[in-house]
Parts: structure tokens; sequence; C-alpha cells
């Protein structure tokens, strides 16, 4: 029991890190970490804490650099709408408390409606699953359709497609192949931008406190359920679909807050009830071995306990983190950052994922001059197409 907190509280740390630093992301380590666990041999469920810890603290704390500085990732490019301009105003304390209620009330609500979700999600994907290309096409179609500029948009599906599909039938390590790509397409982006920009931020407000909010939960608690069980759906495209039903500006960082973290909770849900990875952690955990009900059950316990801790530390990391910031030149940071990437990737995956992980920056940094980040997302989405459109489930 000890090595296992020990385990959870060290991921805890790892997830805090991840999320303060643009660039380097809870998969990173993940996948980093997998070597040292074959290498070493520590015990299967301390080294699945240690990765459910890290995804689940992550979730918290990687919306610190999109709401204060703009650098958002893949799960946080929607916060960095209304976060910075609220942080130019002195309220970003206050932007970032709503994305951590958002988690929190959607781990309590997780919890309340877990047997229910049991008992549906299985014959759920069953039925969806017979729809699951037109399914995807219509996900795929609604990011193209609700963007602003349509001919970037089109272009980012039809590059970030053809790299998804290119990248899975390479010969590069498949157990590490994500790094390479999420790390350009939705890192490299917030490196560069970071190092390039002057970061000025007015004193922020100590306004902390958060009601409720039932509409931006729901929609959070929504979107996490379709990220978690379609194929390459990601929180950004979901909350898209589902923005509809809220109609603030703070209800939607409370969305945005609650898909994150439940998007890793729906993502153990579905590796324990329909056998599929909707995560880089569920990936790393499919890969390491057979995913059991207990495993599962014990998993969301370290999660919600992660994500305990989480809260209760988040708001003195917070401080903390613009302390630093403003102590030091974030520049040198995001440098040793990209550098960190790139040697990472380069161990992992070797030249072709050099490679791939050059591609994969271009089109991240064309995506995020045009604002259109989410369709980078058809890197995962267009391969599923592709497996369903032969037969084939995954």
């Amino acid at each position: 029991m000890i090595e296992y907190l020990a385990a959870t509280v060290l991921g805890v740390a790892f997830g805090v890190f991840t999320g303060l630093v643009p660039g380097i992301h809870s998969n990173t380590v993940v996948f980093v970490s997998m070597p040292f666990y074959f290498r070493y041999s520590p015990s299967l469920m301390a080294y699945m804490s240690f990765i459910a810890a890290v995804s689940v603290a992550h979730t918290f704390h990687d919306f610190l650099p999109s709401i204060f500085f703009g650098l958002a990732e893949a799960e946080t490019a929607l916060a960095a709408l209304p976060g910075p301009r609220m942080a130019a105003q002195g309220r970003g304390l206050e932007a970032f408390a709503r994305t951590v209620s958002g988690g929190l009330y959607t781990v309590t609500g997780f919890l309340v409606l877990a047997p229910v979700l049991f008992l549906v999600v299985e014959p759920l994907y069953g039925f969806l699953s017979t729809y699951m290309f037109y399914i995807l096409v219509f996900f795929l179609g609604f990011a193209v359709f609700r963007s602003e500029n349509m001919f970037a948009s089109v272009t980012i599906v039809a590059l970030s497609g053809l790299l998804g599909v290119l990248t899975f039938n390479s010969n590069v390590n498949q157990s590490y192949a994500l790094m390479p790509v999420f790390s350009g397409l939705f890192s490299a982006p917030a490196i560069v931008k970071g190092i390039s920009n002057e970061l000025n931020l007015p004193e922020q407000r100590k306004n902390l406190e958060t009601d409720f909010d039932l509409p931006g939960v729901s929609t959070g608690f929504l979107s996490g359920l379709a990220a978690g069980l379609l194929p390459g759906i990601g929180s950004a495209i979901s909350t898209s679909f589902f923005s509809p039903l809220i109609e603030e500006e703070n209800q939607f960082l409370t969305a945005m807050g609650a898909v994150n973290t439940a998007d890793i909770f729906f993502s153990f849900v579905a590796l324990m009830m329909i056998g599929k990875s909707r995560s880089g952690a569920s990936v790393a955990l499919n890969y390491l071995s057979s995913f059991n009900y207990a495993q599962a059950v014990f998993l969301i316990g370290v999660s919600v306990f992660a994500a305990g801790l989480s809260g209760f530390t988040v708001f003195r990391v917070a401080k903390y983190f613009l302390k630093v910031v403003d102590g030091f030149k974030f520049a040198h940071i995001l440098s040793a950052t990209g550098l960190t990437v790139l040697g990472v990737s380069f161990y992992l995956t070797g030249v072709l994922g050099i490679l791939i992980l050059l591609t994969s920056s271009m089109i991240g940094y064309a995506a995020s001059i045009k604002g259109e980040r989410k369709s980078c997302m058809a890197v995962l989405i267009v391969p599923a197409m592709k497996f369903y459109a032969t037969g084939l489930i995954v």
C-alpha cells in the first residue's frame, strides 16, 4: 500500500511539472517511463498508479500556461480564447479557478454515476460501433464547418490525417509513435510562441471563489464521455460540439476543466468495458497487460485520490508558478523544454521519429497561426475512419 501511495504522489508531482511546462505532456512522461518499467520491473499496480496520477494531475495544471500566456496544447486550446483576456484584466486566477472547479465537480459526478456508466457503456458502444465511420465523418465535418477559416481547416485536416495514416503504417516504434506526433502538432507551436513573445502580466486579483456551474459541468461531462468513447475525438472537438449548451465564458472555462478530467476517467472505463484505448495513458496501460475489472476499480480509486490531492495543492502551485515566471526568463525554460522533446523523440523513435516530429511541427505551427488547432485531431480521426471503412473495429 505504501508503494502505491508513493507512486501516486510521485505521479502527481510529475503531472504538476508537465502541466506547468508547455511542450511536456503527461503522455511524454508515460512513454518515456515505459523503458524504465521494463528494465527495472517495479510492481505493475504501482506503475499503473503512477500513470493514472500523472494523467489526472496534468489535467488540473495544464490550464496555467494556456490562461496566463496563451500557450495552449490540444486539450486547452479552446481555453486560450477567454483565458489570456481575463489574465490581462487581472482575472487570470479566477479563470483558472473555474477550470479547477470543473474538474473536481466532474470527478464527483463520475463517482455518483459510475454504476450507471458501467451498465450502459458497453451496449452503447456496441450500438455506436455499427455507425462509427459515419459518426467520425460527422465530427470531422463539424470541426471543419464550425471553423472560421474553412479552407485552412480542410488543409490542416488533410495534412494531419495523412500524417496519422503514414505514421501508423511506418516502421517507427508504434509503442511511442504518438509522442513525436503530438509533440509536433501541439507542443512545438506553444514553445515557439512562448520563446518569441514577451510575457507581461498585470497583478492578478486573488478571487478564487466559484459557484456550482451545472451547464458548464454537464457540458464537460458529456464532452468527456464522447471523447472517451469515440476514437480520435479529442476534448476540443467534443466540447465545440456541445458548446451550444452554454452561454457565458465562465461556463465555458468550467466545461473545459470538466472535459479534460472526464476524458481521463472515461478512457479508463472504455479500456475496461470495451477494451479500447482512448488516451495516451490507456494506450500504455493496454500495452502493459490485459486490463481487468479489479485493476480498473483500483485505477479509478487512484485517479480520485490524485484529483483530490491536485485540488488541494493546485492554487498554491499557481501562485508559485506566477512568481517563478516573473523572476526568470520564461524563454529559457521553453528552450530547454524544446531540446528535451527533441532528445526524447530521438531516444524513443530514432531518426524516423525526428522526421515525424519536424513534419508534425510544421503542420502544428501552421494550424496555430490560422487558429485551427483542433483540426489537428484529424491525425487520429482519419486513421480511425480508414479502419472502420475497411470493416475493422478499433
